[in-house]
């Protein structure tokens, strides 16, 4: 009797419990947008309080491999062979020097430049709407199209109607354009807090970069006793992000510089007006795969437009050039098959995250696709030819790991 009774209970918590769960899912489902605004509000918060060190880790992760390149160098060095510290230091030291001389070199080479176009684009948006106004009032002379323009609404014998039009359809192009500028340099032009928060990172980064030895060793004493059996899976996950993205944002970062200062170049050799925010746009979007190219396209063309209409074939031109240059030169050579993604999964990926986390998502996407490549067919390899134990299966992955992304690899394979 006592054990029915026993059952009975345990069924009634059972029951209680489900219950509370059931209406705990319902009411978030009810609630769904406030759930979603306050996590993102808590988000928001918790990135603004850590901010300094975001940036420090993210200043530290690009500054990493530069400062052991430079250490190795020095190392070589007759008096420095047996002062390792001293070469450590000093190969952070040159690493920041050479980061900070980048930064310098961008703001006193393109910055100028780029507020300028900015500034041009405003001040010219009258005489492109007066020249379009003629163009148009012209084009109204004829039959067709002046039934072709009473159909949209516009009458151009009508003073100052088309040129109202045109004058707001530049706005909307300008504050377009500022847009696409304004979320690439916004955080570096538009507040003291960035200053404020970069100056900090800095020296975030400054201490991981000279105790990082330190740090790593501390990190992994930490996961050894705290994860003991995952400890060498999580080393593989964390090492191989490491390397994936530092070459993906490395390398593609090369490239696009590469194709920014090319499309400069050209356009300063044949004249168009706001040289310097083109090549900046071509550049940055360029980061962004498969998209990037047509993403950057738009804004481009319009500003090649606004210098004459056929410096929009041009543009076009040039454009198209520089992508078969990047994709089939430029970018072997710096990346390689670092990826191994083929198209398809590319462009879902930069879809997904670009949704989710907006221009940033689409920066990252590639690369975090890639690392989740190489664990599925690291996971596949191991459930196929079986696998070793702790320290000598994580050195097995690595190697497999630097097989599968080598430069030199000729068969591409597809997950």
């Amino acid at each position: 009797m006592k054990k029915i009774q026993s059952n009975y209970i345990k069924i009634a918590v059972i029951v209680v419990i489900a219950g509370a769960i059931l209406y705990a899912i319902m009411s978030i489902i009810d609630n769904i947008g406030l759930v979603y605004d306050s996590v993102a509000a808590a988000v928001k918060f918790v990135l603004r309080v850590l901010a300094p060190v975001l940036i420090g880790f993210v200043i530290a992760f690009l500054l990493n491999r530069p400062s052991d390149f430079f250490e190795q160098l020095l190392g070589k060095i007759k008096y420095l062979k047996k002062r390792r510290k001293i070469a450590h230091v000093l190969g952070v030291l040159f690493a920041f020097f050479l980061f900070i001389g980048i930064i310098v070199a961008f703001f006193y080479l393109m910055v100028p430049g780029i507020i300028e176009s900015v500034s041009s684009i405003s001040r010219d948006i009258p005489s492109y709407a007066e020249s379009v106004d003629a163009v148009l009032l012209n084009l109204s002379e004829n039959p067709d199209m002046g039934r072709v323009f009473e159909f949209v609404g516009i009458d151009p014998a009508k003073t100052n109607s088309i040129s109202a039009i045109i004058s707001e359809f530049w706005d909307e192009i300008t504050a377009f354009v500022q847009n696409i500028t304004g979320s690439v340099f916004g955080f570096l032009v538009n507040t003291g807090l960035f200053i404020y928060n970069f100056v900090l990172g800095l020296f975030f980064s400054t201490y991981m970069l000279l105790f990082k030895h330190e740090l790593k060793g501390q990190l992994r004493t930490l996961s050894k006793n705290v994860l003991r059996k995952s400890h060498f899976r999580l080393m593989f996950v964390v090492d191989t992000a490491d390397d994936m993205f530092f070459r993906f944002l490395v390398g593609k970062g090369i490239c696009s510089i590469a194709v920014g200062i090319l499309t400069f170049a050209i356009c300063a050799i044949l004249g168009f007006k706001y040289s310097p925010l083109i090549s900046i746009i071509i550049a940055v979007t360029n980061m962004i795969p498969t998209f990037g190219p047509f993403i950057g396209a738009i804004p481009s063309l319009l500003l090649s437009l606004m210098t004459a209409p056929v410096y929009a074939l041009y543009m076009l031109i040039i454009i198209i050039g520089l992508q078969i240059v990047d994709g089939n030169i430029i970018g072997p050579r710096v990346l390689g098959d670092s990826m191994g993604i083929n198209g398809f999964w590319i462009m879902f990926s930069i879809i997904v995250f670009g949704t989710l986390f907006g221009v940033l998502g689409m920066l990252v996407a590639a690369p975090v696709f890639g690392v989740l490549r190489i664990l599925i067919k690291n996971w596949i390899y191991k459930r196929n030819h079986g696998t070793l134990e702790g320290e000598a299966e994580f050195a097995a992955s690595m190697q497999r790991f630097r097989e599968w992304t080598s430069k030199k690899k000729k068969n591409k394979e597809a997950v």
